[in-house]
């Protein structure tokens, strides 16, 4: 292992290239778009002096695409390279995890710092508007705040789902419950509900035999008291988006298709009668 964190949760890197053996303060630079998955991180390796008397040596940069685990050549000095594809061999499983680590601690605090009116999205546009599908906040934004609890000794994660429709004004967000078990997500959730932000009212959608609806509210109330708040706030962030998306890109006219009635059930999933959710702004 040659990347290591110090005192202070800095990195820090022992390489052992050209014959000899060179320790390193590592600054760490990522890409600052929210919305990007590219996986790639750049370590700006600083040489230390190994012994008093000894020749200083020059700051370096080692880029790295940590899902392929390959160097990353572009824009690098051939010197650069030599040093990177040395240091490369000697990375074990445990310094992926780390740089990993850091790689999304870095995301994250792009997620955090970014002006929503700056984040560029694709949207399924007519999937939302004529078959009112909803949109995970993670699908947007995958390196924000994830909710999750623990139930029973199982850990689970939450996916929330909201509509992002124009005009609508529902208050309803889907959970979706999923066992993390062994490091690996499981595929479909143990128990998946519409919650209402405003009114706390919960609808059961589908559940299996590990989770009823009862112990699943009250293990997400009680681990992540502000649940209410932060469902309206992430689908107020993912409206924005989306409309912003859709100044981008205006709408094209499309074949209408069967036309809604105001008793019919709302398209965004919500359960209510249309009238009585997308379909309000429009009586």
């Amino acid at each position: 292992m040659i990347f290591t964190r110090n005192e202070q949760s800095l990195l820090k890197a022992v390489i052992h290239a050209d014959g000899a053996e060179q320790a390193y303060d590592c600054g760490v630079q990522v890409c600052q778009n929210p919305v990007c998955r590219c996986g790639e991180i750049f370590l700006e390796l600083s040489p230390k002096l190994m012994a008093e008397g000894d020749e200083a040596l020059s700051t370096w940069v080692m880029g790295i695409d940590l899902m392929e685990r390959s160097l990353i050549p572009h824009d690098r000095s051939d010197r650069e390279l030599k040093l990177a594809r040395e240091a490369l061999p000697q990375m074990l499983d445990e310094d992926f995890i780390l740089l990993w680590e850091e790689y999304l601690r870095h995301k994250y605090m792009s997620t955090q710092n970014a002006d929503i009116d700056t984040i560029e999205a694709g949207f399924p546009v007519a999937d939302i508007e004529q078959n009112g599908a909803m949109i995970g906040y993670a699908e947007v934004l995958p390196y924000a705040d994830e909710f999750s609890i623990d139930i029973g000794g199982t850990h689970y994660y939450i996916a929330d789902l909201h509509c992002v429709r124009q005009n609508c004004t529902c208050t309803e967000s889907i959970l979706l419950f999923y066992p993390k078990e062994a490091d690996q997500p499981a595929t479909n959730p143990a128990y998946s509900a519409g919650v209402d932000y405003k009114t706390h009212l919960w609808r059961k959608i589908e559940a299996d035999e590990s989770l009823g609806g009862n112990t699943a509210r009250k293990a997400l109330e009680e681990g992540c008291p502000n649940i209410y708040h932060d469902l309206e706030v992430r689908q107020r962030q993912l409206r924005r988006i989306y409309s912003n998306y859709l100044k981008a890109h205006p709408l094209r006219p499309v074949a209408s298709g069967p036309k809604i009635g105001r008793n019919d059930p709302c398209p965004c999933g919500s359960g209510k009668k249309y009238k009585k959710c997308c379909g309000f702004s429009a009586s």
